[in-house]
Parts: C-alpha cells; structure tokens; sequence
C-alpha cells in the first residue's frame, strides 16, 4: 500500500512531463503566484488538488509533517503562471 505522499509525487512528475510534451518556449515574461495549502485528513487531497486545477492552478509540491503527537498536516503549494 502506497502513501499519500507517494501517490502524489507519482501524479506530479506525470502532469509535468504531460505539460512539458508540446510547449514552446517564448520571451515572454510571466508572472508566478504561489499558494500554500493546509489539510487536516489525507480524504481531502485529491479533492483540494482538482478544485484548485480547475481555477487554472498547478499543483507544484505536496509535503506532511506532525508536531508533538498531535494530528498530521498535509501542505500543498499551488502555482499559477499569468
């Protein structure tokens, strides 16, 4: 049985290689907005990641950590490119 992380990192590298097929380079200068994200329970994941894709936003990096025995947090940090 994989973990969330893992099964996040899998769907990351496929997205960015999918992105990466196909795309031109340009000169143009783009703007990069970042947003961090934090959940209580891993249920929520797969739901935050496609509410957040569907507003135009790329999910960059999916980390976890616990603090002195309490509950773990999930942290995703969002892209978006303009």
């Amino acid at each position: 049985m994989g973990s969330a992380g893992g099964a996040v990192a899998a769907y990351m590298y496929m997205k960015q290689r999918k992105r990466g097929e196909g795309e031109e380079k340009t000169d143009k200068a783009s703007v990069r907005r970042w947003e961090c994200v934090q959940l209580d329970h891993h249920k929520d994941i797969g739901r935050k990641i496609e509410e957040w894709e569907s507003n135009g936003w790329m999910l960059f990096t999916y980390t976890c950590a616990q603090f002195q025995n309490t509950a773990i947090n999930h942290y995703l940090l969002f892209l978006k490119e303009e």
